[in-house]
């Protein structure tokens, strides 16, 4: 099982979350889509020059945010939201 954000690089394998959580497959891929959709994870967005370039669940948003600040492009940003779209502060 593969997940990811249709049209961006970044994914993650079902075989992956399973050895990270001690669950099989099946149940660890569930729970991270289930983290997903009910405001648990954390979502980056990387725009360039207002285009989004990359989508990614962050495990950590204050890594993400600093690695940004340190090697960014000057015309990108990076924002942080929940899947119903919240906006996230770091």
């Amino acid at each position: 099982m593969t997940v990811g954000f249709d049209g961006f690089p970044w994914h993650t394998h079902g075989s992956i979350l399973a050895a990270l959580s001690e669950m099989d497959e099946a149940a660890a891929t569930q729970r991270f889509v289930t983290d997903l959709i009910t405001n648990v994870s954390v979502i980056a967005l990387r725009r360039i020059g207002g285009n989004i370039t990359d989508v990614w669940i962050t495990n950590d948003p204050t890594d993400d945010l600093a690695s940004w600040k340190r090697y960014g492009e000057p015309t990108e940003t990076i924002e942080f939201r929940l899947w119903d779209g919240t906006q996230v502060e770091v």
